[in-house]
């Protein structure tokens, strides 16, 4: 079974994001609050953990492998629909959370490493300080490491997104999501037959055994 382009990819990701955001909220609001000393090893890690779980490119992945081990299993699981339904929806949601999350990731990291680029305030080549927050407004985005981390972060995912809605999602994302989906019905369809094949076999044995 063959499927048509794929154009409503971006309201799925954007119905996906939030999705997997709540699920993230809830797996942080059941863990216990830990006071972490300064100059502490273990708040040192956690610091780390917590900066590389803050970049864009990072946190899609993390968006990705949450939806994707929750979003098939409901989609299978759907008893409201026949079961060859069920796989087709189960095999196009695997491929949107692959080319959705593999897109992502990409562009989310080029735009990051653009934007590091962009907001050095020791540099010199031409673009080096051309995206750092020098209006009096936004001085304040970057008066400490921290706040401008998450201005670079901030601004790295907004090009990203204004990217993926204009370009990456008819370029790459719908296309990418058609194939896969293709090619996994492909592959239920043969499994399947083979599974047919194997217990017509097994019938015939029996009449015979």
């Amino acid at each position: 079974m063959y499927v048509q382009n794929i154009t409503d990819n971006l309201a799925f990701q954007g119905r996906l994001d939030n999705f997997c955001r709540r699920v993230g909220q809830m797996v942080v609001d059941t863990l216990p609050e830990i006071t972490l000393k300064e100059g502490n090893k273990a708040g040192e890690i956690a610091r780390k953990i917590e900066d590389t779980i803050s970049k864009p490119h990072v946190n899609r992945l993390i968006m990705g492998a949450t939806a994707m081990v929750t979003q098939p299993f409901i989609d299978y699981h759907n008893h409201r629909v026949d079961e060859e339904t069920r796989s087709v929806s189960r095999n196009r949601t695997i491929a949107k959370i692959l080319a959705g999350t593999g897109v992502g990731i990409v562009v989310r990291k080029l735009c990051y490493d653009m934007v590091q680029k962009m907001t050095d305030a020791s540099g010199t080549k031409k673009y080096s300080k051309a995206l750092l927050p020098e209006k009096p407004f936004l001085r304040n985005f970057a008066n400490t490491e921290e706040k401008l981390a998450n201005y670079k972060n901030t601004t790295s995912t907004g090009i990203a997104i204004l990217l993926m809605c204009f370009l990456t999602n008819f370029l790459f994302d719908a296309p990418l999501t058609t194939h896969l989906t293709n090619k996994f019905n492909e592959k239920t369809a043969k499994k399947k037959e083979q599974e047919q094949t194997a217990l017509a076999q097994r019938k015939g044995l029996d009449i015979y055994a």
